[in-house]
């Protein structure tokens, strides 16, 4: 088949390779419009390391680029009968306006393995910049129905809590139809919410940090309305994410403290009133769990629960300086307050008296945040 009709046939969609001669391949074909994937292969910035440059330069290659290529140009590119002849004389394919020289690939060798590139690509993520390729590199992978496994997720979160970028997982989030980066898990949607929170508080909740951190929880609750993510029709409060006690607690803390350190102890915008509301509505089924003596397994569960509630009940006791105290709303928030404190007395003293010698988190925060004055 010489080059007229190659071009003809990859442009038609047509596999029948056969018979290519030895003819110049050297032009130039787009990708069927039928067959490639739309918009252009996802692009990188450079990174601050040689070897994160290359896990995604690789990707987009290896991975990326073929879903973008016609049924035709991804023979030419994976069958080994055509290995000679793309190697021989370049082939040249356009995707959204850029030219790429088509490769053999061989599946067995030269296509990376996405849990270990995922992997390795966040631990080179040293540089607040790197992470500007997150979403580029989600929407590569979505395109190639290569999404992450829900614990890489989780992974991102924390790797991108240490560089002081989450604002990247939100967008990763708010850009889901592109990414596949949903909030469908409650647990993730948690760790997201905390991590958000918890810089706020490392910064002494200082005025710029804490506004901030109320309003990206603000948007992880919105998108949480996307059907994308947990929106639709609530079935049960047990189960929707966008009711979670830890979501509306953190919401009421965050909106208590910035009113009562920044804004003259006033509720001026009514959300101290409005989340508090919320959190009252809600089946507060926050009672902990039975536990063994000096079990590490219920050690580790009574942690994790003191981590959840301790951040609830500290916006609860904020809320109180802020909201009338004679009003029903108060009242309720009170009594609320105090039957939890009752329970996190009980599980920090189940920790503190356990023999694994082990910094917990939850206990920190019992001590920072409600063995002192609120707020």
């Amino acid at each position: 088949m010489g080059g007229r009709a190659l071009s003809r046939a990859v442009r038609h969609g047509d596999c029948a390779f056969h018979n290519i001669t030895g003819r110049s391949l050297s032009r130039k074909f787009a990708s069927s419009a039928i067959c490639q994937r739309q918009g252009a292969v996802p692009s990188f910035t450079k990174t601050s390391t040689p070897e994160l440059d290359e896990i995604f330069d690789t990707f987009r290659k290896k991975v990326f680029l073929p879903v973008h290529l016609s049924k035709a140009q991804r023979d030419l590119v994976f069958k080994t009968k055509y290995k000679r002849t793309v190697a021989a004389e370049p082939v040249m394919a356009g995707v959204a306006g850029e030219d790429f020289q088509l490769e053999h690939i061989d599946k067995t060798v030269d296509v990376p393995n996405t849990r270990k590139g995922i992997f390795k690509a966040l631990h080179l993520m040293q540089d607040k910049r790197d992470w500007d390729n997150l979403p580029r590199f989600l929407t590569g992978l979505h395109q190639a129905g290569r999404n992450p496994a829900k614990f890489q997720q989780f992974m991102m979160v924390t790797k991108a809590a240490e560089s002081g970028r989450l604002d990247v997982i939100l967008e990763c989030a708010r850009r889901v139809s592109e990414t596949g980066f949903d909030l469908s898990n409650p647990l993730l949607i948690n760790k997201i919410v905390a991590k958000i929170r918890n810089a706020a508080m490392a910064s002494d909740w200082d005025v710029k940090e804490t506004k901030r951190a109320l309003a990206w929880v603000e948007m992880v609750s919105a998108m949480l309305e996307d059907k994308r993510h947990a929106g639709g029709r609530v079935i049960s409060h047990n189960d929707d994410p966008r009711t979670s006690p830890e979501l509306i607690g953190i919401l009421l803390e965050l909106s208590a403290i910035r009113a009562a350190r920044h804004l003259g102890g006033k509720d001026e915008d009514g959300k101290v009133a409005e989340y508090a509301s919320r959190l009252l509505s809600l089946p507060l089924n926050l009672e902990p769990t039975a536990k063994s003596p000096d079990n590490l397994e219920d050690t580790y569960i009574a942690n994790r629960w003191l981590r959840s509630v301790v951040p609830i009940v500290h916006g609860m006791k904020v809320a109180e300086t802020v909201l009338d105290s004679s009003s029903e709303m108060a009242e309720k928030l009170k009594q609320k307050k105090i039957e939890l404190e009752g329970f996190i007395s009980q599980e920090r003293e189940y920790v503190a008296n356990s023999t694994f010698k082990r910094e917990f988190r939850g206990i920190e925060l019992c001590d920072k945040l409600l063995a002192e004055r609120a707020a």
